[in-house]
């Protein structure tokens, strides 16, 4: 049997059917946004990005902006977390806000409580209960999702909701 060494252990990301780690942190847009605050209301794509001046990450955000209203419509939110500073982060997106959360943790900690470490991009699927239910590793050669394919991942893995189409 194989075992992980303690890099690997180091790095290990929590996985699919696991509940997924709770956080809190500042948003670019004002108040703190709390992983918990979606239970029983929305599933969530909470998506680690490398920040603002990646060129990938940008094109990233392009993509789930442009069909935001459709993960909306799936019941769904998108966090990005970044290692931006928040007040880099404000400024930045200060004239064409996001219109989903972008959080920032510039000491890594969520990061490392995710397993990504330094690390490519990840991102995780949680429904509305608070379980992992798809971990996409996401590179730069990779195609981009469009919000409309992500709300798609989450209407197959997290289940319609009882009442709706």
């Amino acid at each position: 049997m194989a075992t992980l060494t303690s890099v690997e252990q180091a790095f290990q990301h929590p996985a699919v059917g696991e509940r997924a780690p709770s956080f809190s942190l500042p948003s670019v847009c004002g108040p703190m946004v709390d992983l918990a605050s979606y239970r029983e209301r929305r599933n969530v794509i909470v998506w680690f990005s490398r920040g603002f001046t990646c060129p990938f990450c940008r094109i990233y955000t392009d993509g789930i902006r442009s069909n935001y209203a459709e993960l909306q419509t799936a019941e769904t939110e998108v966090i990005q977390v970044a290692p931006n500073l928040l007040e880099s982060a404000r400024r930045y997106f200060g004239s064409s806000p996001l219109p989903f959360p972008f959080v920032c943790d510039p000491d890594k900690r969520l990061f490392a409580v995710y397993g990504l470490g330094d690390r490519g991009v990840l991102e995780f699927l949680i429904d509305k209960q608070g379980v992992i239910r798809n971990v996409t590793v996401v590179g730069p050669i990779d195609p981009v999702p469009s919000g409309a394919e992500l709300a798609q991942l989450a209407r197959s893995r997290c289940g319609a909701t009882p009442g709706r189409v």
